[in-house]
């Protein structure tokens, strides 16, 4: 009964994490302020029963396991980015919901150091192509007229 409350609150853990990231990314100005206590309790439910599971069942040392553990400190470093700029944002939820799914991949799959260490390249990878179009997006047109009549510049019309 112990073991199935325990997996009960690390699943609903990793669930508010995601939820918190969800809201992050989609959420109206009115979720900002509740966004982080979501995100800090499902980090806390999410590791606290972690490690309970990962005693309990010998695992702590293996290597999927020491894999995760990098993951989440790659989340946690992505997530100190996200106050920096809108840009930095975008890409810290970008690298923070690729390590997450990368996370729970390792946690149900449970492979071995080598497998690890490509599913985690993966998620670097996918989290870096995500990233890439935030600079190469072409600005709105409105926003280019707007700034050209900013510069003195005649207006294009469409």
């Amino acid at each position: 009964m112990i073991r199935s409350l325990v997996l009960f609150v690390h699943i609903t853990g990793v669930l508010a994490m995601f939820a918190g990231l969800a809201l992050e990314a989609f959420g109206a100005e009115s979720a900002a302020k509740a966004t982080p206590r979501i995100s800090g309790i499902g980090v806390a439910l999410t590791v606290l029963s972690g490690f309970y599971l990962g005693a309990r069942f010998g695992v702590l040392g293996d290597e999927w396991l020491r894999a995760s553990y990098g993951g989440i400190v790659v989340m946690a470093a992505a997530g100190t980015l996200a106050r920096r700029s809108d840009a930095m944002r975008r890409i810290s939820l970008g690298v923070r919901a690729a390590f997450g799914l990368a996370v729970v991949f390792l946690m149900i799959a449970k492979p071995d150091v080598v497998v690890s260490l490509v599913v985690l390249g993966l998620a670097l990878g996918v989290s870096m192509l995500v990233a890439l179009p935030i600079g190469l997006r072409h600005p709105d047109p409105r926003e280019a007229s707007s700034f050209r009549r900013r510069a003195g510049q005649p207006s294009q019309a469409r």
